[in-house]
């Protein structure tokens, strides 16, 4: 479908504490990438098929594993990047392009860790 070479942060938490930095966090990451590999927030707010059997409450046993890591003390947000395989918005997946991104998720949270302060 199209979603199958997006890279996606399937999250669904709206209104909630964790929803709510992750959304700052994800705009950040679009505003700083420079890599090859493109985020674009739209198309992880756009998709709504991934994993709705599961879809639960906050106050729900946790189902997922960002569900899961927020039951830790002092975690601050949790969230669950998809990259597809092969191809990612018409860019090839390699190493080095997946590096790329990796750069580029390091930079947004740096980012979002100095808005902190």
């Amino acid at each position: 479908g199209k979603y199958h070479e997006t890279i996606l942060f399937p999250e669904r938490l709206e209104g909630k504490e964790n929803w709510q930095r992750l959304m700052v966090f994800l705009r950040m990451l679009e505003h700083v990438q420079a890599g090859p590999l493109v985020f674009n927030l739209e198309d992880s707010l756009s998709f709504t098929s991934w994993d709705g059997s599961t879809r639960n409450r906050d106050d729900d046993p946790p189902r997922t594993f960002s569900r899961w890591v927020r039951t830790i003390p002092g975690v601050f947000f949790s969230a669950v990047v998809e990259i597809p395989y092969a191809n990612a918005s018409g860019q090839a997946v390699t190493a080095e392009t997946a590096r790329a991104f990796g750069h580029d998720l390091a930079r947004a949270m740096r980012k979002y860790l100095e808005s902190l302060e």
